[in-house]
């Protein structure tokens, strides 16, 4: 029998299933590209966040899609500067962004293998 046992492909098509040794393992589920394209995950984990409650994912740091988050951004932006020029008892409580505003970009689908 020459079907595949062991098989690594970026994409199946429903042909590749059929053609599969019936003891063949497949280390493959729906949606696993989420894990590699951040706005996907984020998406994943907002909903999850809707369902299971914020409190649960608090581990997530504040994320924005753009273009369709900016004005969020912008005004968490603002509130994390206005945040910072506070007084000392003000700022005891957290602010708006993480890290007082230190932000990172993640260009969607940008890294193509290389990071």
């Amino acid at each position: 029998d020459e079907r595949p046992v062991v098989l690594w492909a970026r994409h199946t098509g429903d042909r590749l299933w059929v053609e599969l040794a019936p003891d063949a393992i497949v280390n493959h589920f729906p949606g696993s590209w989420t894990l590699g394209r951040k706005d996907g995950l984020w998406r994943v984990l907002c909903a999850q966040q809707r369902r299971l409650g914020a409190s649960v994912y608090a581990f997530v740091p504040r994320t924005f899609l753009l273009p369709a988050d900016r004005q969020m951004l912008e005004t968490a932006v603002e509130l994390t500067r206005k945040w910072a020029l506070e007084d000392e008892a003000t700022r005891a409580r957290a602010p708006p962004l993480r890290g007082g505003g230190a932000l990172m970009s993640k260009p969607l689908n940008s890294s193509r293998g290389r990071g």
